[in-house]
């Protein structure tokens, strides 16, 4: 079983749950959610029909890694749309690729403001404040995504790490762990094995 500290140490933690995020927000397939209007993810169901060529092209182009063509695209759909706040998430996360954080947390901020109703571009900005050390306002991030969608499994899955890690709050951890488990398909072993971490120190 992995320990405490050995998880704090291990490159795991951090990239599943921003593996979880960029798949969320970045063009895998995703259960769509109450937000209103078009989100980072690949349903295209969610975006006006005048808009979907070209977001398909900057998805495409984004799973590829040709990124300033991917960000010249979303800027079109932007501009042509700017109600949907999609298009900002996905920018935001080209500059999380780029080493660009201020640029990113620009872009998801614009997002939540253009769509209150987005839980990914919550998620981002909780993550963005985790990364600065900023695990309140983090926090209330992850709190503003669930409230949105409950049933978003990245925010659930990134609060707990903050409760557990940062915070010191483990049974608000836990609670977090297995609601996140519950919304799999199949439990994730590694998140299956801090929940009996957890059990075990708060016995």
């Amino acid at each position: 079983m992995k320990t405490f500290f050995s998880r704090i140490s291990s490159l795991r933690v951090g990239c599943l749950a921003l593996t979880l995020l960029l798949a969320a927000c970045s063009g895998a397939p995703q259960k769509p959610s109450n937000n209103g209007g078009a989100t980072g993810g690949a349903d295209l169901s969610q975006v006006p029909e005048g808009a979907r060529n070209q977001y398909a092209a900057a998805l495409r182009d984004q799973k590829a890694r040709n990124f300033g063509s991917a960000l010249k695209k979303f800027q079109t759909v932007s501009e042509d749309y700017p109600q949907l706040s999609g298009p900002y998430i996905n920018m935001g996360i080209i500059y999380m690729n780029t080493d660009a954080p201020d640029q990113a947390q620009a872009m998801f901020e614009k997002a939540v403001s253009v769509n209150g109703l987005n839980p990914e571009g919550y998620t981002l900005l909780g993550y963005l404040a985790r990364r600065q050390g900023k695990f309140t306002e983090a926090e209330e991030y992850y709190r503003k995504a669930i409230a949105v969608d409950g049933s978003y499994a990245p925010a659930r899955l990134n609060l707990g790490i903050t409760y557990d890690l940062y915070m010191g709050k483990l049974k608000e951890a836990l609670e977090q762990y297995q609601i996140y488990q519950s919304l799999q398909a199949q439990p994730d072993d590694e998140v299956n094995r801090w929940i009996v971490d957890l059990q075990s120190r708060l016995q």
